[in-house]
């Protein structure tokens, strides 16, 4: 007896491709969850001696943020309170802030880190996944990237200038006469 090969209307193939299927949603949503998660936030207080430095300095270091995928503006909202709690004179912000995907929309990110108060300003410099999102890189693959990456990602340093973020980017500034930043 030859055993007959599983057609599409056999019942069994049914049920195991909507298990497979069923599976992998859940697997998904999962592994979402579980990232999300793990943007929960902590705060490390440091205290060092800078040379040359005449007065204390107090600075909030935010990196990372990742705004798009699973990172939304209520964790941001968080990260901002945070940083302001803190009252520092400086906030640098140390890049990718938005997710790969060149779709995401900056301008509810720009609305939260626009909350960030600081005496000798706020500072940022992009990371490898804003030059992702900026269309900088082929899909998956360091290249070329889509026409028009440079300037979409000129319109973005605008739009965190209008927020008050300066986006440094080979290049220094003085903020204090006795400290430079460079990003």
């Amino acid at each position: 007896m030859k055993a007959e090969p599983l057609s599409p209307a056999n019942p069994a193939r049914r049920r195991f491709l909507r298990g497979l299927l069923g599976g992998s949603l859940a697997l998904g949503t999962l592994g979402g969850v579980g990232v999300a998660q793990a943007y929960d936030f902590g705060t490390v207080h440091e205290e060092g001696v800078l040379p040359g430095l005449r007065s204390p300095l107090r600075a909030a270091f935010l990196t990372d943020l990742h705004y798009g995928l699973y990172i939304f503006e209520r964790q941001i909202r968080a990260w901002v309170d945070t940083a302001n709690a803190a009252r520092p004179d400086l906030v640098l912000l140390g890049g990718d802030f938005l997710d790969v995907r060149s779709d995401v929309d900056p301008a509810p990110l720009l609305t939260e880190l626009a909350r960030l108060r600081a005496p000798l300003g706020v500072y940022a410099v992009w990371g490898n996944h804003d030059y992702g999102s900026f269309g900088a890189y082929d899909r998956g693959v360091l290249g070329q990237g889509i026409p028009g990456w440079a300037e979409r990602r000129e319109q973005v340093t605008a739009a965190f200038a209008a927020s008050g973020i300066t986006v440094l980017r080979n290049e220094g500034r003085a903020v204090r006469g006795d400290l430079w930043i460079g990003g």
